[in-house]
């Protein structure tokens, strides 16, 4: 291996740790409380899918159904959301926000345009074939990291 390819190996592996943990730090909004990105997604997938049950956002989200029943517990403890049944299938659920969690779905709104300002800014300084060139490394990565771990 040369040495920019165990650079670059170096990058990747920081960058994911940081992503990971920026992925699990807790999200403070004032006056609604403290929330996982995980679940910031969540209330977005509700405020945007009307149609979307249990089963469609687990999938959205690459998490089982469980995690999304946990979820969304959490969520209703804190106010955020409400959930439905239809009367012809009472297996499945739908999520609706209450007035609380339209607000904080408002608020992750400004604080993604925010992020994605910051992240757009950085991006601009590359050019159309370089973030089309690092565009195509992440989805090779994504798959090479993901067949590497089907052998486990």
């Amino acid at each position: 291996m040369n040495n920019k390819t165990s650079e670059m190996l170096y990058e990747y592996y920081r960058f994911s740790n940081k992503n990971h943990l920026s992925r699990t730090k807790q999200i403070s909004f004032a006056g609604l409380g403290e929330f996982q990105p995980a679940s910031l997604h969540f209330i977005q997938l509700v405020a945007e899918n009307k149609n979307m049950n249990a089963s469609d956002i687990a999938v959205e989200l690459g998490i089982t159904k469980g995690a999304v029943t946990q979820m969304a517990t959490k969520l209703q403890k804190k106010g955020m959301i409400f959930s439905i049944k239809k009367v012809e299938n009472r297996k499945c659920t739908f999520y609706r926000l209450t007035e609380q969690g339209k607000e904080l779905y408002l608020k992750q709104q400004e604080y993604q345009t925010g992020l994605n300002k910051e992240v757009g800014s950085l991006l601009a300084q590359y050019s159309d074939a370089e973030i089309e060139s690092a565009i195509r490394l992440l989805y090779r990565l994504e798959r090479c990291i993901g067949e590497y771990h089907k052998q486990f």
